[in-house]
């Protein structure tokens, strides 16, 4: 059987506790996402549904009936009542891929602090810097961590350089990329970040490859 030995850690190809005990955690918190997202996908669908029908209304000749409300007429209320709920929706979308982004990697960061505290002096393990470099002494080190703790940063802290450098690395996170980012990123701050459901998917399998592998205390 391979082993290699460090600093009360052995790597081993037995059956791994820690192991599974993360990667069954990743994929409880990957099935409340899934649980969570779908379920206001189906929300919008539902609502870009009754959009197409008031469309095709309006196409046949439908007229709204305009409404009197805290002394301002709004001429089309269905389609605002329509619009608003969609915009809504989208925003609840945003938020929810956000705090899940955030969620993994502070989950990644915790489990691995628990792991290493348990041979490691706490001033050992302070920063993202000084667990990933533990880490690395006993297997290759999954980069992709590096960028989900990039994003998640910017979406908790949203300082202009975080923002900056994410939008470097990428834009397509940026919805109103329309030619003014400076503009966006210090008007709205993180708030300009758009987070699709694939880019969190994208993390979960990141993460799911970055526990303790083969590790063994």
């Amino acid at each position: 059987m391979q082993q290699i030995t460090g600093k009360g850690i052995k790597v081993t190809d037995e059956f791994n506790l820690y192991e599974y005990i993360y990667t069954s955690k990743v994929q409880r918190i990957r099935t409340i996402y899934q649980l969570s997202i779908n379920g206001i996908l189906l929300d919008l669908e539902n609502w870009k549904k009754r959009e197409i029908i008031y469309k095709e209304k309006i196409k046949n000749g439908y007229k709204e009936t305009p409404l009197q409300q805290n002394g301002n007429i709004i001429f089309f209320p269905e389609e605002e009542d329509i619009r608003d709920d969609i915009n809504i929706i989208l925003d609840l979308i945003n938020i929810t891929n956000k705090n899940f982004m955030v969620s993994i990697y502070q989950n990644w960061e915790r489990y691995w602090y628990d792991f290493f505290i348990k041979t490691h002096d706490h001033k050992e393990l302070t920063n993202y810097k000084s667990i990933s470099d533990k880490i690395r002494l006993h297997y290759a080190f999954n980069d992709g961590i590096v960028n989900i703790k990039n994003i998640a940063n910017a979406i908790k802290h949203g300082n202009k350089e975080t923002l900056n450098s994410l939008r470097k690395h990428f834009p397509d996170m940026f919805r109103l990329n329309d030619g003014n980012e400076d503009f966006i990123v210090d008007t709205f701050g993180s708030e300009a970040i758009n987070i699709t459901k694939a880019r969190v998917e994208w993390a979960f399998d990141v993460i799911m490859e970055a526990g303790p592998r083969s590790i063994k205390i």
